[in-house]
């Protein structure tokens, strides 16, 4: 599997995405290999085209149905609104097995994507300790998903006397990755990656709602944290001291805040068009 993701991002160096996902589309036809489904599924997603990467998921799944097909089959339907069909392939697959953390954390999205943060909450309770070290960032990132979710939740039935009461700033929507602050100023999650060959802005993770950003410094001394607002202002055409680090400054995933931009301005060159 490593040896085709390196293998899929030397072909876009070379010749961009969509050629190399004609190439590698064209390899595993020939070879017949479930684990070019596996990774043209990861790529179509980077690319927005999420029901063929479902399909491509599906057919992975059907010729080796182990654990990192069934979690990209089980966070593909939930991210593209089949959380129930999620939920049922991984208590299926409990049934016959112990499910991994990773498989955990997908069926706690399935839940939390259903309007259930118990149950998310019961499902991340299961994973072990092994699996929470091993899978330390993914397991953060849910509970937090499901912090979110029961502070929301508290937040709507509270009650109050005569004044409505105020809606708890946030992401519009549970997998936003980028939105409007309640000051007018623009939030950007980040999934920051120290210590890179290059610096670069990536694509946007649909399941984390986080946009993969690569940097080249190290994590010693925030300077991974200052040269990633670098990398944020030069794909936005602003100066650095415009992005502002306002939460995990010793966390993978980050929040950043700028302004001097409208919403759709920003994605746009976030994403990589003009």
């Amino acid at each position: 599997m490593e040896a085709l993701y390196g293998y899929f991002d030397a072909l876009v160096e070379e010749s961009g995405t969509l050629r190399a996902l004609e190439a590698l589309e064209a390899w595993g036809r020939q070879t017949g290999a479930p684990s070019a489904d596996l990774v043209v599924g990861y790529c179509l997603f980077g690319l927005g085209r999420n029901g063929e990467a479902v399909e491509r998921f599906r057919r992975a799944h059907r010729a080796r149905p182990r654990e990192p097909t069934l979690y990209a089959l089980s966070c593909a339907l939930t991210v593209t609104g089949n959380a129930a069909e999620s939920r049922r392939l991984l208590g299926a697959a409990s049934r016959g097995r112990r499910l991994t953390a990773r498989l955990l954390v997908s069926l706690a999205d399935a839940h939390l994507a259903e309007g259930r943060p118990a149950a998310a909450e019961s499902a991340l309770r299961r994973i072990t300790p092994r699996g929470a070290s091993d899978w330390s960032e993914l397991v953060e990132s849910a509970w937090e998903r499901v912090r979110r979710a029961r502070a929301a939740r508290e937040a709507s039935v509270r009650p109050h006397s005569g004044r409505r009461a105020a809606r708890a700033p946030g992401p519009q929507g549970p997998k936003a990755w980028i939105w409007t602050g309640p000051d007018g100023a623009i939030l950007l999650r980040v999934r920051a990656h120290p210590g890179a060959r290059t610096s670069q802005v990536g694509t946007v993770d649909p399941w984390r709602g986080a946009l993969r950003v690569e940097v080249q410094a190290q994590r010693e001394r925030g300077r991974a944290n200052e040269e990633l607002a670098d990398v944020i202002a030069r794909a936005l055409g602003i100066s650095p001291r415009e992005v502002e680090l306002v939460r995990g400054p010793r966390s993978a995933e980050k929040v950043l805040r700028f302004r001097g931009l409208t919403l759709d301005a920003a994605r746009l060159r976030l994403e990589g068009r003009p």
